[in-house]
């Protein structure tokens, strides 16, 4: 697990690279632009995928169907054409806006069905504890996107509409390796297509459902943030997210390296093996959190340098030190994500973040009349919610008896929130 989680650490942090030098090439309003229609991606992969990914690597340690990913890749299909239909529909008249042009919604389609059949093929190998398969396809992604770019900027000059260009090329070739691989690992005589397809079905909607409401937060700031108070804006947002690009490496990678772990034991009723897997992943992974988050706050005025931002202008580092905040609560919660999916829980959880539904409106409202740290405010009120829903399920529905760490997380979050409040005062 330690070698397979470095080399998704790796993968990251080349993806963090890739986006780095996007940043640095572009304007800020355009960055805003850029993340604004990763957001749409964002959505739409939700629904393509439909939980599939997490469905197909609870089958870990079981021979129940080899084709499951291939039926996956098949409903993304499906779905995509549905969902991209009724996108294009709604997007008519804003087709030829600043916001949205021909080249943006071909980036949005190929981006959504890159990362959609990726995840599913990800699922696939990490099912069968595949791991040399695993990793050829996540390095190969990422490689391949920042060397070309690299190479590119060293030729051209690298506007927003060439980036987009280059970006979908990229796609096209990932969309395709990955369907092919697929298709060659799908054991022809064993194919139950509509089987699979009523079996992902049913089994993937309250995991889409989960995935909906944990991807809000960011949804809400590369779109709402967007639209409501601009471009500009809405780069800053986006580029303070990346700023502490640090804990979404590390809570990636832990989460993906684990899932499948989880995953068999699960199948084999080894409740021992999970209690002690989570007892220690835990401990490990709140320090990491903790240094990550000391590490931010004592080198937050070259790391905004670094981003091309101003650390002596004061709405900038409020929006970064509120960015910060939400990102340690949500990579407190990263843990319990990885466990409630693979212990088949999220229909529990999705009930009990039904009560988001009513605190999403209420934030939203709020925000439209005020700004954009307020709205920065606004995702970690919702990231903390969504925290407290998580670790009060593992508490009280799981049979592993989970020891409780609600106070110890509730102090580590008072502390960092009096830090962030101290450097905004």
């Amino acid at each position: 697990m330690f070698q397979y989680g470095i080399t998704l650490a790796l993968t990251r942090l080349i993806s963090f690279l890739f986006t780095l030098l996007i940043i640095r090439s572009l304007p800020i309003t355009d960055t805003g632009t850029y993340y604004y229609l990763l957001g749409i991606t964002t959505i739409l992969e939700i629904f393509l995928t439909w939980g599939s990914p997490v469905t197909i690597q609870t089958q870990s340690g079981k021979n129940k169907n080899s084709n499951l990913a291939f039926s996956a890749g098949i409903l993304a299909v499906i779905l995509g054409f549905i969902i991209f239909i009724l996108f294009i529909i709604s997007q008519k008249n804003h087709f030829y806006t600043d916001s949205i042009t021909t080249i943006g919604i071909l980036f949005i389609i190929s981006t959504t069905f890159s990362n959609s059949l990726t995840n599913i093929a990800l699922a696939h190998y990490r099912s069968k504890l595949n791991i040399k398969n695993d990793i050829y396809i996540l390095l190969a992604k990422e490689i391949l996107k920042f060397l070309v770019i690299l190479v590119l900027q060293f030729f051209f000059i690298l506007n927003f509409e060439n980036i987009l260009i280059l970006i979908c090329s990229i796609n096209a070739l990932i969309i395709l390796s990955v369907f092919i691989n697929l298709k060659r690992e799908t054991e022809k005589k064993s194919i139950e297509l509509k089987k699979d397809l009523r079996y992902l079905t049913n089994q993937g909607f309250f995991l889409m459902l989960t995935f909906l409401v944990y991807s809000f937060p960011i949804i809400f700031i590369r779109i709402f943030g967007y639209l409501k108070f601009g471009k500009e804006a809405g780069g800053l947002l986006n580029i303070c997210l990346l700023t502490n690009a640090g804990f979404q490496l590390y809570t990636t990678s832990w989460g993906m390296a684990i899932k499948p772990i989880i995953g068999r034991l699960n199948n084999q009723k080894d409740t021992t093996g999970i209690f002690k897997l989570w007892k220690d992943t835990n401990q490990i992974y709140t320090f990491g959190c903790i240094v990550i988050f000391t590490l931010a706050v004592v080198f937050y005025s070259p790391v905004l340098q670094l981003f091309k931002l101003n650390p002596n202008l004061t709405y900038v580092t409020n929006v970064y030190f509120i960015i910060l905040f939400y990102n340690l609560i949500y990579s407190l919660g990263a843990i319990n994500n990885s466990f409630l999916q693979m212990l088949k829980l999220t229909k529990v959880e999705i009930k009990a973040m039904s009560l988001s539904l009513l605190l999403y409106p209420i934030i939203i409202y709020y925000c439209m009349y005020k700004n954009v740290e307020t709205l920065a405010w606004g995702v970690v009120a919702l990231e903390l919610f969504k925290l407290s829903v998580q670790e009060f399920v593992l508490f009280f529905k799981s049979d592993l008896k989970f020891v409780p760490k609600l106070m110890f997380h509730a102090l580590i979050i008072m502390i960092a929130g009096v830090i962030s409040l101290c450097y905004l005062i």
